[in-house]
């Protein structure tokens, strides 16, 4: 990206035919100015960061979307390199120049390191290609860098549907967050710099959001995604405006949230429930929907599911009181125009409601401004 290097990966599975591009969870995309290039005969390095700890001749690399953030105190580093010809090996720094710098080199593939932190902050990993004499090469592509990877953080997903995935966000101002970590729009960005401002730690947010989606689609994927983000903590789920529109009964809705639930907690990370906002333009679905919320209460309220301490945030109550919003005299000052879906303010809304009830849990401070 505007001549930056952002991905590298190496897959030996293919050898030939014919390249594919593909496009998903966007509201539209396209593709222009596509170009095959042979391999130069100059050595290429890619660093990635390896989200599980294993093998890491049998990993892919990093997974999620955006940049790292692990829980743990452990980093793994992976190099792939184009064409390994006359290199001794690949040499691994984090925080090259700083008082805390540290590196490793391999000599051979697969080319990987390990690095072992204490105190949360951000880091800068980079890889240098070496030659035979274990010196630099001075080429411009024998050298690659990840500025932005932690460890020791809090690495939260959002699953859901076109809200997660932050539709109608009418404020293009908070569509960043402060670190530059997470992006688009919603409530993701947002509640990264609430969380981050008020835990002094490195903090992720990714969108999983699925436009259109309904709990039964969250429900058979939950598998794909956990494998995508095997970083994550703890993962922000809330359904209801799609099941209303499709007529899901209040125990089918229950039954894929509980579906949900189990897969979450049986890969031993944390799940947060949320009661979905109301249809503004449709009493009846409304009415479904609130059934779903009432089903919210009876899975938290659960034991066996291991809601300890937590309560989940009424998005409901909130955005149906026009105290909360701008204008005392409206009920949908914070949603968008359809009535469905939330606006820039509501997202802000949104995000504000999440860090509230997320205090506690995960590490995260109990004494935590939410403004």
């Amino acid at each position: 990206m505007d001549g930056e290097k952002i991905m590298a990966v190496e897959d030996d599975t293919f050898n030939g035919e014919r390249i594919a591009l593909f496009c998903a969870r966007n509201e539209s995309c396209s593709f222009d100015n596509v170009i095959i290039l042979d391999p130069p005969s100059k050595p290429i390095v890619g660093v990635n960061i390896v989200d599980e700890d294993l093998n890491i001749a049998d990993s892919t690399g990093h997974k999620a979307g955006e940049y790292f953030v692990s829980g743990g105190g452990t980093l793994d580093v992976s190099g792939v390199v184009t064409n390994d010809t006359d290199i001794g090996g690949i040499e691994f720094v984090v925080d090259e120049g700083s008082a805390g710098e540290m590196s490793e080199t391999a000599i051979a593939a697969p080319y990987s390191a390990q690095f072992n932190f204490s105190p949360a902050g951000n880091h800068d990993v980079r890889a240098w290609l070496l030659d035979g004499a274990l010196q630099r090469l001075p080429d411009a592509e024998a050298a690659d860098e990840l500025p932005l990877v932690d460890v020791n953080g809090i690495h939260l997903v959002g699953l859901r549907d076109d809200i997660t995935a932050g539709l109608r966000d009418d404020n293009p101002g908070d569509d960043i967050s402060l670190d530059g970590r997470n992006t688009g729009g919603g409530y993701q960005s947002v509640l990264n710099d609430l969380l981050t401002a008020g835990n002094l730690k490195p903090v992720t947010v990714l969108d999983e959001g699925n436009s259109g989606e309904t709990s039964f689609g969250g429900a058979a994927r939950i598998e794909q995604v956990l494998a995508r983000t095997p970083a994550a903590q703890g993962y922000l789920v809330f359904y209801g405006v799609n099941d209303a529109i499709a007529g899901v009964t209040k125990d089918a809705f229950k039954t894929n949230m509980q579906q949900i639930i189990t897969a979450v907690r049986d890969a031993g990370k944390a799940i947060f429930l949320a009661k979905a906002p109301p249809d503004l333009i449709d009493s009846v679905r409304d009415a479904r929907i609130e059934e779903y919320n009432a089903a919210i209460v009876e899975l938290v309220n659960n034991q066996a599911n291991g809601f300890v301490g937590y309560a989940p945030p009424d998005f409901h109550a909130y955005f149906s009181d026009p105290l909360n919003g701008p204008d005392p005299s409206s009920v949908n000052d914070l949603m968008a125009a359809d009535n469905l879906h939330p606006n820039g303010e509501g997202y802000r809304s949104m995000a504000r409601l999440w860090c509230l009830e997320l205090k506690g849990q995960l590490g995260i401070r109990i004494d935590m401004a939410c403004p």
